[in-house]
């Protein structure tokens, strides 16, 4: 993800390579997306060490905003950016290479009953399925 304007904004695609060449903000150390990200660099070849790490940030949402100020580019998951991206504040480009599929889970005790809001929401996940992000 980039600002609008960025010159990374002219391909429809990025490779780690050009991500290189630019500063980039990451979420922190333990973060899921932060993991999967380091494990397929691995698995390409590559390190985090080849990357030009500008700032580390604990929510979706700090990393949106240091992009938005002009820190870097970023790697987040396309579902954080829905927002921001209808706006036209912020692009989200494919990284070639690099795929961030992860499992979601649902875990509650069944000793319990669910307050009526967390009733509504499984209901809603159990009728809409998660939809592919958009590049």
């Amino acid at each position: 993800m980039t600002q609008a304007g960025h010159p990374l904004t002219r391909r429809k695609a990025v490779t780690v390579a050009q991500l290189a060449a630019h500063p980039l903000v990451l979420r922190e150390v333990g973060s899921g997306l932060r993991h999967c990200f380091e494990r397929e660099l691995e698995r390409g070849g590559r390190s985090l060490a080849e990357l030009r790490v500008s700032l580390e940030l604990g929510s979706n949402e700090a990393v949106k905003e240091a992009v938005l100020r002009g820190a870097g580019v970023a790697v987040l998951s396309a579902f954080a950016l829905d927002k921001e991206r209808d706006t036209g504040r912020l692009v989200a480009l494919p990284l070639k290479g690099v795929h961030c599929d992860r499992d979601m889970y649902v875990v509650q005790d069944r000793r319990r009953a669910l307050p009526r809001p967390a009733q509504l929401f499984l209901a809603y996940l159990e009728s809409n399925p998660v939809p592919t992000p958009a590049s």
